[in-house]
């Protein structure tokens, strides 16, 4: 087992095939090299773009004879959009079809997975790669070999959102792990390779590849994309050197566990009281659109409610001040706001400044421009027209 350094040459006491320096990131570590004797059936679970970076890579070692048979299994399509209308097919599907695979196998329980027992003896090598769901241990043990990639340094960020952490905490770095497949819990196998330390500024700067759904935030979108690179080459660097077959557990590196789990509602809140200005940036680069509220008196009504505020996008409030932000009354509290007509923004205040929005929408109305919102704020608020969110 050797440290890998991307300035580094590759040294090893076992004989290595290759010795030319890889892409940087490849890999921290690795294991001397096992023969294959023959080409790998495997039995691919996938579903968004990070996973379809691997796929590819495992495509792309059939021409080395690698790889001879890959079978995908994914996710039924799913209803979303407004009254759920619209059916959104997984990514997967579509890059199985452009690489002329066998059509992909859809499993959405348990029950399903288990079913796929009775074409186990077909397969040499399980690959899971952000299928969403936990491969049921009999078929683990049905099948020789087993591999996960996850875009994180593990044990980092164990869970479902490994991407959206990181964003979350400013992390500096990030990476990509290839691990075995635990057959009770997720994250919990055997790490056999793992990217060095990528620079998520670097990452950022390279852009994104695929056309993503517009509800993705943007650097999550360019985050998939590049760690799924990464992961895609680390994948094929671990099958073309055999480190799946009795892969020894790297020890965990200076990476302190901990969880990544689906993000929920409540997350995606902005709070004004608590957080700062660069604590609810990091919230939209990670979660995209976040909402508070507004309390509300129609006309009509006599007890007051509760309105949901989305807000589209956040950006630092960088122009400077005009004399209605000079107001010391304007902004007093955290959470209350103006409207600045001049660059046709809301300036919202937090703890330890101002940050502003330019696309914004009020339960039950379409997304608008902050005069639009302001245009139509007295009448949606009717007696309590305060301008403060909650």
């Amino acid at each position: 087992m050797i440290a890998w350094s991307q300035n580094d040459k590759l040294e090893s006491h076992y004989p290595i095939e290759q010795r030319t320096p890889m892409s940087p990131g490849l890999p921290r570590y690795f294991t001397s090299k096992v023969i294959v004797s023959k080409p790998l059936n495997v039995l691919f679970f996938g579903s968004d773009h990070f996973s379809v970076h691997s796929l590819n890579a495992l495509a792309s070692l059939k021409h080395n004879d690698a790889i001879d048979r890959i079978q995908v299994v994914t996710r039924s399509a799913k209803s979303c959009g407004r009254y759920m209308k619209e059916v959104r097919d997984q990514p997967i599907v579509r890059a199985s079809e452009l690489l002329a695979l066998d059509k992909v196998i859809r499993c959405d329980s348990t029950a399903d997975m288990l079913a796929l027992r009775n074409i186990a003896p077909q397969f040499d090598l399980i690959v899971a790669v952000s299928f969403g769901k936990l491969i049921p241990q009999q078929l683990i043990t049905d099948i020789a070999h087993s591999l996960n990639v996850h875009p994180s340094l593990l044990p980092r960020y164990r869970g479902a959102s490994p991407i959206q952490y990181a964003l979350l905490n400013q992390d500096m770095v990030t990476g990509v792990t290839v691990q075995t497949l635990h057959p009770t819990k997720f994250d919990h196998g055997n790490i056999v390779a793992q990217t060095a330390p990528l620079n998520i500024q670097e990452l950022l700067r390279r852009g994104k590849i695929n056309h993503f759904e517009e509800d993705v935030p943007e650097k999550v979108q360019i985050l998939m994309d590049q760690l799924g690179i990464e992961g895609g080459n680390l994948l094929a660097y671990t099958i073309k050197n055999g480190l799946y077959t009795n892969p020894p557990s790297i020890p965990p590196h200076q990476y302190e566990p901990s969880l990544a789990p689906k993000i929920t509602t409540d997350m995606r809140r902005a709070r004004w009281q608590t957080d700062t200005v660069s604590k609810l940036l990091a919230k939209h680069y990670a979660f995209g659109t976040l909402h508070a509220f507004k309390t509300v008196l129609p006309k009509r009504n006599r007890n007051p409610e509760q309105k949901r505020i989305l807000f589209q996008n956040f950006h630092l409030h960088s122009y400077l001040p005009t004399q209605q932000m000079q107001d010391s009354n304007s902004l007093k509290e955290p959470g209350s706001f103006i409207y600045d007509e001049m660059h046709n923004r809301i300036i919202i205040q937090l703890t330890d400044g101002q940050i502003a929005c330019s696309t914004i929408q009020f339960q039950g109305f379409k997304p608008e421009t902050p005069s639009k919102f302001m245009n139509h704020y007295s009448k949606r608020c009717g007696k309590l027209v305060d301008q403060k969110f909650e």
